[in-house]
């Protein structure tokens, strides 16, 4: 038996899978996990599962650590941290529905925020990064 410290809910892993969404939101998952694993260096072939079981040694050590980021970055983020911290990760199927009411919180920002955290990664940019209309967005 293989003892994990934290457990994702993944539909990338064997028996795991998304039903309706659309061809874009399923296109935009993959290659954004594809492309975090390798920039991160990292085997969890779902970097941006809410669904998550951690022990409580690896949720204090998030807190101390004090992420930075928002949305689905943010779960890279820990994802990253989880596993730079030699913390076992281990993903287990689920079977994730589309919401049948409501709204995504899928959005332009938050696509954003996450493509900088990417590039701060292979250091590429500087100290802000600002969208089209002055905002900061992110500060790297």
């Amino acid at each position: 038996m293989v003892y994990c410290c934290s457990t994702t809910g993944s539909w990338y892993v064997p028996e795991g899978k998304t039903l309706g969404w659309p061809k874009r939101r399923q296109y935009l998952s993959k290659y954004a996990n594809k492309l975090s694993g390798l920039i991160l260096k990292s085997e969890v072939k779902d970097q941006t599962s809410g669904f998550r079981l951690m022990n409580k040694k690896v949720v204090e050590k998030i807190l101390n650590y004090n992420p930075k980021l928002n949305g689905y970055a943010f779960l890279v983020e820990i994802t990253n941290f989880i596993e730079k911290n030699n913390f076992k990760i281990k993903e287990v199927p689920i079977i994730f529905q589309d919401r049948f009411y409501g709204t995504s919180k899928m959005n332009y920002k938050i696509i954003l925020e996450a493509m900088v955290f990417l590039l701060k990664k292979v250091g590429k940019y500087g100290q802000w990064f600002r969208c089209n209309s002055g905002q900061v967005v992110a500060k790297i």
